[in-house]
């Protein structure tokens, strides 16, 4: 038994006297600093391959949106609103689209307490902004898939867009210029849910007169309204630039 005990001391102590040994003659390595690289360079190819096995394919692809949205800055008339869009994309990256988007009509609960504190001025009667109709150039920026489950993967793209337009009030049209970035998920090869966020710039009727170098003692405004109580028309209003970021959803069919 005391045997064994010796035999375990020696061996332990011979173990840590060859491990001290071989780390005293352990040399530093070292490393010509000009020879290492000091950024990260991207490979160059001559044949640019975007992604192999694509499920989706927008080249030479026309398809047809449709679906919902709102005005996310607009305070005293309806914010809701419809659209339709038709898309052409003329390759996988670049494309055009066609789109309408058409306003509920009315007031909101803050328009409807504005309307209620003057007598003399009603929003009902003041010219409101009905569609937007406007073209855009799509500029598909990325392609990817995400897996949803053991046996599902989406693919997905995002693009972002500019045009322009024109703003269709109930008795005159305004230039408009459209901004915003979509993203769309597809379900299949046809269908797919997209969701926009925008921005609209166009010019309208100024029905506030917030620009008095602007307006003229014959313009009606909310301090000038018109005696007897009718309905103003565009023409009678001095004009300004106005702007509404919105957000949209919806569903795309690829034909």
């Amino acid at each position: 038994m005391y045997y064994s005990k010796y035999v375990k001391t020696i061996s332990f102590i011979l173990f840590i006297l060859f491990f001290a040994k071989t780390s005293l003659q352990a040399k530093a390595l070292t490393f010509d600093l000009d020879f290492l690289p000091k950024e990260t360079v991207l490979p160059l190819v001559e044949d640019r391959v975007f992604v192999k096995n694509k499920t989706i394919l927008l080249n030479n692809q026309l398809s047809l949106g449709f679906g919902g949205g709102v005005l996310l800055t607009e305070a005293l008339f309806n914010n809701a609103a419809g659209f339709l869009s038709l898309t052409y994309n003329f390759t996988e990256l670049h494309g055009v689209s066609l789109n309408t988007f058409y306003r509920v009509p009315g007031l909101s609960d803050a328009g409807k307490k504005a309307d209620q504190a003057s007598a003399k001025f009603s929003l009902k009667l003041v010219p409101q902004l009905t569609a937007l109709h406007y073209a855009i150039y799509k500029y598909t920026a990325y392609y990817g898939k995400i897996s949803l489950s053991h046996d599902w993967v989406m693919n997905l793209t995002t693009s972002v867009n500019m045009g322009g337009g024109v703003a269709q009030y109930n008795d005159a049209k305004f230039p408009l210029v459209a901004l915003n970035a979509d993203q769309s998920f597809y379900f299949s090869s046809n269908f797919a849910f997209n969701v926009s966020l925008g921005l609209f710039f166009y010019k309208g009727p100024d029905f506030f007169c917030k620009d008095k170098g602007e307006s003229t003692a014959d313009q009606a405004c909310v301090d000038r309204p018109p005696d007897p109580v009718r309905r103003i028309t565009s023409k009678e209003l001095p004009k300004e630039w106005k702007n509404h970021t919105y957000l949209q959803t919806g569903l795309i069919y690829l034909f």
